[in-house]
């Protein structure tokens, strides 16, 4: 069996009094040989010894510290939102203080956590991702007997709301495709908002249809004046756009009198109406015809909006005269709409009255006026004769049945107007009533005069 093995600092202790005593002896001249082999072999030992001791410390292998982090981070953001991110920094349980924590999105560096007291660190990232999946890492890089950690999570950055404004809105015309996706339907406001989950260069596709068979629907532009409705948009932030639209609607067109009565094809000629963005239209008085919304204008704000253009009628002609009412006949096209147009053509009642026994004379008048020049016009005994007559001014003259004087009438509201006549009875009668009168002035004429005689005085003779 070995025996006990002596430490390494002994055997330095035994090597070193023994090269001391070697050396501290004085030989005798035989031994004096002994003595220096004896020396040497000590120093053996002792360097021996201090290499086994300098071996022992430089093969020892060193004491490392292996750390554990803990990241959380959010698993979605809105882009352009800052979002928090936390790590928690421990080994073996122990929480390490006072060590910095470099924190990448995708490789590149955004901050940095330095961890307190209790191993923990949170910081607020402020860097705009863009809309997509992104990796966060957490990276100690090491430092002394600490060795380098990391640990990575995932986050998918929403660009926040891509919204589309459609303008006017016109309820199932309109849907719109991000890069071929689903369509997307406006809501009861006109918008199309949705949370895209990449950004970059999306693609948007307005597609249109005819909602009705009484509505068309065509498109104009976005509000970057993209005449295509296809355009590329570059997502990256809060993104908000606009889709102008021009709308169509088949319009029955309804002309009345000024009373309400509805007015022919045959009684209106020369229809002429002025719509928005300088359109002229010419159709017929009870016809159906496509009026158009405004095309939408940018405002100074940059927002698209309808302008308060609206259809006029410039022209519509009854008997020969413009009795539109310029201005005030206006009309702005909707679905289902119907345009009365209230003309400024009036009934005016006419009638003969007998001055001299009372009475509806049966006559016949010239009636001049504007447009249709002079005109005869029966009105027969005992009835009133409504005409529509546009407005303006006229001459009244009696040519048949009677005597009258001319009359003058200013046609601008409903009216009823006598024509006084003195028939060719009326003349007969006042003719005999003349020569009765005469007559009984006649005859009755001595009988005045005998009345009128004072009576004779008789002297009577006393004698």
């Amino acid at each position: 069996m070995a025996g006990p093995t002596m430490s390494v600092h002994s055997r330095k202790w035994v090597a070193f009094h023994a090269i001391r005593f070697a050396l501290a002896t004085k030989p005798l001249a035989l031994g004096r040989v002994a003595a220096r082999l004896g020396a040497g072999v000590a120093m053996v030992i002792l360097l021996a010894a201090t290499g086994a001791q300098a071996a022992t410390r430089t093969h020892a292998p060193p004491l490392k510290i292996y750390v554990n982090i803990s990241l959380a981070v959010p698993a979605t953001a809105t882009t352009g939102d800052p979002f928090s991110v936390s790590v928690a920094v421990s080994s073996s349980g122990v929480p390490v203080v006072a060590r910095l924590i470099r924190i990448y999105a995708d490789g590149v560096e955004i901050g940095g956590i330095k961890t307190n007291s209790a191993g923990d660190g949170t910081l607020s990232v402020r860097t705009a991702l863009n809309a997509g999946p992104h990796t966060i890492t957490a990276t100690y890089h090491g430092g002394g007997r600490i060795q380098p950690a990391r640990v990575s999570r995932t986050i998918v950055e929403s660009a926040a709301p891509l919204s589309i404004r459609i303008v006017p809105f016109i309820p199932n015309s309109v849907t719109i495709t991000v890069d071929g996706g689903t369509p997307l339907v406006p809501n009861a406001e006109g918008f199309v908002v949705t949370n895209l989950t990449t950004g970059g260069k999306l693609t948007l596709d307005a597609v249109l249809q005819n909602p009705a068979p009484n509505v068309r629907v065509r498109f104009v532009s976005w509000s970057n004046n993209d005449l295509s409705p296809v355009r590329t948009i570059d997502v990256r932030r809060q993104t908000y756009t606009q889709l102008a639209v021009q709308a169509s609607y088949l319009t029955k067109l309804r002309f009345e009198d000024a009373t309400g009565k509805v007015l022919t094809d045959a009684q209106v000629k020369g229809i002429h109406l002025s719509g928005p963005d300088g359109q002229t239209l010419a159709p017929g008085a009870q016809s159906s015809v496509w009026l158009n919304t405004p095309v939408p204008r940018k405002t100074s704000t940059g927002a698209l909006a309808v302008g308060a253009d609206v259809y006029t009628v410039t022209s519509a002609r009854f008997g020969g005269v413009n009795v539109a009412d310029q201005g005030l006949d206006r009309f702005l096209p909707r679905q289902g709409g119907v345009w009365t147009v209230r003309l400024k053509v009036y009934p005016v009642s006419l009638f003969g009255k007998n001055v001299a026994l009372g009475g509806r004379a049966g006559v016949t008048i010239a009636l001049t006026g504007p447009g249709t020049g002079s005109r005869r016009v029966s009105l027969p005994a005992g009835k009133r004769t409504t005409l529509l007559l546009p407005t303006g001014r006229y001459k009244i003259k009696l040519v048949q049945g009677g005597i009258g004087p001319s009359l003058g009438m200013r046609v601008s509201r409903e009216a009823s107007v006598p024509i006084p006549v003195l028939t060719s009875l009326d003349i007969i009668i006042g003719l005999i009533l003349g020569l009765l009168i005469l007559a009984g002035l006649i005859v009755l004429r001595p009988w005045r005069r005998l009345r009128r005689s004072p009576p004779r005085t008789v002297a009577l003779d006393e004698t």
